[in-house]
C-alpha cells in the first residue's frame, strides 16, 4: 500500500497549497458578509454624519451601503478561491501573478456592475434621482479604480491568509509529529526494559559468563548503549541513515548473541545513501518486526537483509526478511502495530512524497521504504558523530 492519497476536504491530511474548498464553505460565506455587513454600518452612519446634505436617512444610506459592500461579500469566497488556487510565491509568481491580476480586473468589473445595478435599483425604489448616462460614463474610471483597490486589497489578503494558515498547518503538524516521535521512543524503550527481552538476553549473558566473559561483557554494553541512545536522541524527528543502521545493528547484535547462527543479518547500503535523513526510529520497527515474527519463530531461524540505495530523488530502504511472510504479523487493518506506527509518521513527516508498502515474498517478507533524498548538512553529520 502506498501512502500518497489525501483527503482534500480534510485539512487534517491535505497537502500544504492543495485547493480548499470556500466556495461551498457556510463558515466562509457567514463571516464574508459578517465583516462586510459591519463596514457597511460603519460606511452609512459616516454618510448620514458627514454628508448631511444628501438628505438621506440612516436607513437609506444603509441600503445604498449594502449595495456595495455586500458585492465585496460575494466576491470575497471566490478570491479566497482563487488565491488558493493560483498561489503566488517564489516558485509560481511568474506564472500566476499575471493570472490573479486578471482574476481581479474581471472581478472588479464584475462588482463594479453588480454594484451600480443594485444603487441604481435602491434610488428607484427610495425615489431618489438615479444616475443618467452620461454621469455614470463620467464616474466610471473613478469608481471602477476603487472598486478594483478594494477587490486587490481582498485578493492580497487572501495570499497572506492562505500563507498564515499553513503557518498554523505547519505548527500542528509538528506537534502531532512530536508527539508521535516520543511515542515511537517510548515504544522502543519498552521494548528494550519489556521483561522477556532483558529476561532472554541476562539468560544469555548468564550462559556466557561461564564460556566467554568478553562476549557477555559487549552484550551487556550493547544493551546499555540501546537504552542511552533511547533518551539521547529524544525529541529528534530526523538522522542520517548511518546513524540509524547503526542503531539497529546494536539491536540486532544482541537478539544475535540470544539466536546464535539462527539468525543472519546482511547489510546491502550504498555509500551516498549513509548520510541521507530518514525519520528517527523508522527502520527498529521493522526490523525488531522481522525478529520477531520472521525468524526466532522459525527452528533453522532465517535471513535478514536491510538495503539502502537511490532512486532518482529518494532514498529507497528495503527490510526483508525469509520467515513465514505476513500472515503471523499484520491485524484486521493489514498492520500490526509497529508497522501502522510508523507508516502514520511516515505520512505526517512526508505527506505525498513517500512510500511504505509492505512486499509478499515467496519465502518471508518485505517492506518497501521510500522518503526524499535528503543529505544531512555537515553540522548534522557531526552531531550525530558525538552520539554514537
Amino acid at each position: 500500500m502506498e501512502s500518497t492519497a489525501h483527503d482534500a476536504d480534510d485539512p487534517t491530511t491535505r497537502p500544504l497549497g492543495a485547493p480548499s474548498n470556500e466556495l461551498r464553505s457556510p463558515q466562509v460565506w457567514l463571516i464574508a458578509f459578517g465583516v462586510w455587513t459591519f463596514i457597511a454600518l460603519f460606511t452609512a452612519t459616516v454618510r448620514c454624519t458627514f454628508y448631511a446634505t444628501e438628505n438621506l436617512s440612516w436607513s437609506e444610506s444603509f441600503a445604498l451601503s449594502l449595495c456595495d459592500e455586500w458585492v465585496s461579500a460575494v466576491a470575497t469566497p471566490l478570491l479566497l478561491w482563487l488565491g488558493r488556487r493560483w498561489r503566488v510565491d517564489a516558485a509560481t509568481w511568474l506564472r500566476n501573478l499575471p493570472l490573479q491580476v486578471l482574476a481581479c480586473a474581471a472581478v472588479a468589473l464584475c462588482a463594479w456592475t453588480l454594484s451600480n445595478a443594485a444603487s441604481h435599483a435602491v434610488a428607484l425604489a427610495i425615489d431618489r434621482p438615479a444616475w443618467e448616462w452620461n454621469v455614470a460614463v463620467q464616474e466610471f474610471v473613478g469608481g471602477y479604480l476603487l472598486c478594483a483597490l478594494i477587490i486587490g486589497a481582498i485578493a492580497v489578503f487572501a495570499q497572506g491568509f492562505h500563507y498564515y494558515r499553513e503557518y498554523l498547518e505547519r505548527e500542528r503538524r509538528a506537534l502531532q509529529l512530536e508527539t508521535q516521535l516520543a511515542r515511537a521512543e517510548l515504544q522502543v524503550l519498552r521494548m528494550q526494559i519489556n521483561p522477556h527481552f532483558l529476561f532472554n538476553t541476562l539468560h544469555a549473558v548468564t550462559a556466557l559468563m561461564s564460556t566467554d566473559v568478553r562476549a557477555a561483557e559487549r552484550t551487556l554494553t550493547l544493551l546499555g548503549d540501546l537504552l542511552r541512545r533511547s533518551l539521547a536522541d529524544d525529541g529528534v524527528q530526523e538522522v542520517p541513515l548511518a546513524h540509524e543502521l547503526d542503531f539497529v545493528g546494536r539491536y540486532l547484535e544482541i537478539e544475535q548473541v540470544r539466536l546464535g547462527e539462527r539468525l543472519r543479518v546482511e547489510f546491502e547500503v550504498e555509500p551516498e545513501c549513509r548520510d541521507v535523513l530518514v525519520p528517527n526510529l523508522v527502520l527498529h520497527p521493522l526490523v525488531e518486526n522481522a525478529v520477531r515474527h520472521g525468524i526466532s519463530r522459525r527452528a533453522a531461524g532465517g535471513h535478514i537483509t536491510i538495503r539502502a540505495r537511490r532512486d532518482g530523488g529518494e532514498l529507497e530502504v528495503e527490510v526483508e526478511d525469509d520467515g513465514p511472510g505476513f500472515g503471523a504479523r499484520t491485524n484486521a487493518n493489514g498492520f500490526g502495530i509497529g508497522l501502522a506506527n510508523t507508516r502514520e509518521r511516515l505520512e505526517r513527516l512526508h505527506p505525498g512524497s513517500h512510500t511504505f508498502t509492505p512486499l509478499a515474498r515467496e519465502f518471508g517478507a518485505c517492506i518497501l521504504l521510500r522518503v526524499p533524498w535528503r543529505v544531512a548538512s555537515t553540522a548534522q553529520l557531526r552531531t550525530f558523530a558525538r552520539t554514537r
